[in-house]
């Protein structure tokens, strides 16, 4: 390895340092902090049902990766480790009933402090009679800042009770609501 010309490395730098491009050392540079949280099931079952018009947390028993110790998972809740701004990208599948008329939407609770960090999008189906069940995913994307470390939920409601994935049961796992967490403000 060489850094800006002359030195030689013969191990790459510790955790701290990064590469811009090879044979150039940027120094302490801070490394990108990303946590992947989902519902994974075992092929053949459903995701978990939401009752209607209520908040309910949505099921989240995996992650998947986590590049860096910015979260941990328990019962559903992340607890963000750090102070700091955060990115998150959510994504909870609705598998809506046929009905005449319905409303979905999903929120990024601070269990914390009891405040809502970040909404998901909207859903309205109105005039639907046929005997199809109807899918919507509402996404949440936003950024938030924490001053301590914070226990995080994400959240789902429905007009009605609905289900939140039906199973492909390929024989492979089941994959259903998801969430990216990412820290923009470094290492701290």
């Amino acid at each position: 390895w060489m850094i800006s010309g002359d030195i030689e490395l013969t191990t790459k730098p510790t955790w701290a340092d990064e590469w811009i491009e090879p044979g150039v050392y940027a120094g302490n540079v801070s490394r990108e902090q990303v946590a992947i949280i989902k519902d994974v099931q075992t092929s053949g079952t459903a995701a978990q049902n939401i009752s209607a018009s209520t908040w309910t947390p949505v099921r989240l028993n995996t992650t998947v990766n986590s590049s860096s110790p910015i979260t941990s998972l328990s019962s559903n809740r992340i607890t963000l480790l750090e102070a700091g701004t955060y990115e998150v990208d959510a994504a909870v599948n609705f598998e809506l009933p046929t009905a005449t008329l319905w409303y979905a939407k999903t929120r990024l609770r601070n269990i914390t402090s009891g405040t809502t960090l970040s909404l998901g999008s909207n859903a309205r189906i109105s005039g639907v009679t046929t005997a199809y069940v109807i899918p919507f995913t509402s996404r949440i994307l936003d950024t938030f800042t924490i001053s301590a470390p914070t226990v995080i939920e994400l959240q789902a409601w429905a007009t009605f009770t609905v289900n939140l994935g039906y199973p492909a049961s390929s024989g492979e796992n089941e994959v259903f609501s998801q969430i990216k967490i990412r820290k923009l403000n470094g290492v701290q």
